[in-house]
């Protein structure tokens, strides 16, 4: 705690300097949460008319309660974001992004959807380590994060599999998105100094089926199209046609 007699002090905390009604008198307390500072209570005064020891119990007492508050929401928001991302990645995980989805379809807002695998993860894993197959999950979900709009979901949805979803988006501009997505990839693991590494994806759209399961079910058949075409392919479910490099 901090208290000014005058804000022409020398020592005075300049953020009270130049105040339109001109010269005070201020007392700050930090506010707690947490055990963390986050921020300052500021009350001001009548130059040279300091507050009293009954006054500063009070403005103590304030402060206290601001950051147990604080405190409050912010371990209640840390929580509810633990529980809708996946730990490693920090991607939604399976169930928030079914959540999500089932608004979606509730609304009646048309999607489409990618299902993205990393190819040969377990050979990175058997040969490099499982350490070395984390730091390509975690590279593998920044790209995709930085390749979505902002309105589009993106999660993990176990293991090395992830999906996109792209409300109000037409199958051919997700599999634009999906493209880039794949030559970023090749991009951004020669800027993190990682083993090169690839990945396939297959698509589908509302069109294809009126509910998520449907949706997922003809993406998947379009990634085991990809794969068997030997991987490093995008597979679009309306079609047996793959884009390859």
């Amino acid at each position: 705690m901090l208290v000014f007699a005058s804000s022409k002090a020398i020592d005075a905390c300049p953020k009270l300097a130049d105040r339109p009604e001109g010269p005070c008198s201020a007392v700050c307390l930090p506010i707690n949460a947490l055990s963390t500072t986050i921020g300052i209570l500021h009350v001001s005064g009548a130059e040279h008319k300091v507050a009293g020891r009954e006054e500063i119990g009070t403005l103590r007492a304030v402060a206290g309660e601001i950051g147990t508050r604080l405190g409050m929401i912010t371990a209640i928001a840390t929580s509810e974001t633990q529980a809708q991302t996946d730990p490693l990645t920090g991607l939604l995980n399976r169930r928030e992004l079914d959540n999500r989805v089932r608004e979606l379809s509730t609304f009646g807002v048309p999607y489409s959807l990618a299902i993205l695998d990393v190819d040969n993860l377990k050979t990175i894993n058997d040969t490099l380590g499982h350490q070395a197959g984390d730091r390509v999950l975690r590279l593998f979900a920044r790209t995709l994060e930085e390749v979505v709009r902002e309105q589009d979901l993106a999660g993990r949805y176990g293991g090395d599999e992830f999906v996109a979803v792209f409300p109000r988006c037409s199958l051919d501009d997700a599999v634009e998105v999906i493209e880039r997505m794949r030559h970023s990839l090749e991009d951004a693991t020669k800027r993190a100094g990682v083993g090169a590494f690839t990945c396939s994806a297959g698509l589908a759209d509302t069109t294809s089926s009126p509910d998520l399961h449907g949706v997922l079910a003809v993406a998947d058949e379009a990634l085991l199209l990809a794969k068997k075409s030997g991987r490093n392919a995008v597979a679009d479910a309306r079609s047996p046609q793959l884009a390859i490099a």
